[in-house]
């Protein structure tokens, strides 16, 4: 019950959505399954939900950047449900999402996922107005096209209607994903999240 079990159940459609392009098999009980514990915590790991018209849209689920080998944030997850993408969400949330945690951030797509890899450069180009850097890795633990740029701690972001507030103050630890905190509305969305809380213009 709970956010926990709302992104479990997403990533399962995201997961079978991948699967073409993302090896996996399913377990004894017919799931991908995917360990949540680090995100549960919310000390270096950090989960992200995406409500439209009060019901389960999306989300996001943020680590320590790796790839690189530079420090930083990385995108480890992002899913908007199909039904709700081209509508401006996954632009907006992204936003919101990068915001809830300032600093050098690491955004990567598979090599084979080219639909992915417009996504991120339209989206970072956008938020970052063009001031980002790309890479293509070729060998290592992790390969395919890696996008790197960084958010100030006072950044504001302006669109879809809406002004956000970035800091880096007022951060709080909780347990199991909750209790949720509402910061934002945008597209007919409000973005709930667990491991901090950011002041909404």
């Amino acid at each position: 019950h709970g956010p926990a079990c709302l992104i479990q159940q997403m990533l399962e459609l995201y997961q079978y959505e991948l699967s073409d392009i993302w090896p996996q098999e399913l377990d004894a009980q017919g799931r991908y399954g995917y360990d949540l514990e680090p995100h549960r915590a919310g000390i270096t790991h950090h989960a992200h939900v995406a409500l439209q018209e009060e019901r389960p849209a999306g989300f996001a689920l943020v680590s320590p950047a790796w790839v690189t080998g530079q420090a930083g944030h990385w995108m480890e997850q992002f899913f908007v449900l199909r039904r709700r993408r081209r509508s401006g969400l996954g632009r907006a949330f992204a936003a919101h999402v990068f915001m809830s945690h300032p600093g050098a951030w690491e955004v990567g797509e598979m090599t084979a996922n080219v639909a992915a890899q417009s996504f991120w450069r339209d989206v970072i180009g956008a938020f970052c107005a063009g001031n980002y850097t790309e890479r293509v890795l070729t060998e290592g633990r992790w390969l395919g096209v890696v996008q790197c740029f960084s958010v100030t701690p006072s950044i504001v972001w302006r669109g879809f209607g809406a002004a956000y507030l970035c800091t880096s103050s007022s951060c709080r630890e909780v347990h199991d994903f909750a209790p949720l905190s509402l910061v934002g509305r945008c597209c007919g969305a409000a973005y709930v999240y667990t491991s901090s809380q950011k002041e909404v213009l």
